[in-house]
């Protein structure tokens, strides 16, 4: 078996992780505004509920949701989104590449928009059921706003927002 030492661990099927993640704002374009981090301190806070199923061989598949505070400009995003993980090293089983696909979605309080992450991680189990991860990587997401002109006509625009994730987190 070519894949073996990959995919066997003490996660083996269905596992669940808590992430805390810090995103670090590099630069916000779209057609309401132009901003860059010289000039804003652009940070987000994000705390996510991820469920991974571990398939036969490298892959891994999941489904996570969670909640997200976007400062410098503010905005609330509650995102919903599917990830695929590939362990691409037969000598670091633990190591993995990830990305995450998704869509927030709208309420009167939450901003809608896709969304995209991709980045390395490591996890580290400490017991059977339990152990730690960090993630590091590339955010990039989009905020889709609403503005009412003068003639009482609204008009959608997209701002997108490139970030620095940071992410550690518990698995379960």
């Amino acid at each position: 078996m070519l894949w073996g030492a990959q995919y066997v661990s003490a996660q083996n099927g269905f596992h669940m992780e808590l992430d805390f993640g810090y995103m670090i704002g590099l630069a916000e374009r779209g057609g309401a505004y132009h901003i860059d981090r010289a000039l804003y301190n652009m940070h987000t806070n994000s705390l996510r509920l991820i469920g991974v199923y571990r398939l036969q061989g490298p892959f891994s598949l999941g489904a996570g949701a969670g909640m997200e505070r976007y400062q410098e400009p503010g905005y609330n995003t509650l995102p919903v989104f599917a990830t695929l993980r590939y362990t691409p090293l037969i000598r670091f089983p633990r190591g993995y590449v990830y990305t995450d696909v998704g869509y927030s979605i709208k309420t009167s309080t939450l901003t809608p928009g896709l969304l995209w992450d991709v980045g390395v991680g490591h996890q580290w189990m400490l017991r059977r059921h339990f152990g730690l991860k960090a993630q590091v990587g590339y955010n990039l997401k989009q905020f889709r706003m609403e503005y009412w002109t003068s003639e009482l006509a609204p008009v959608t625009v997209s701002q997108w927002r490139h970030s620095l994730s940071l992410s550690v987190g518990l698995v379960f």
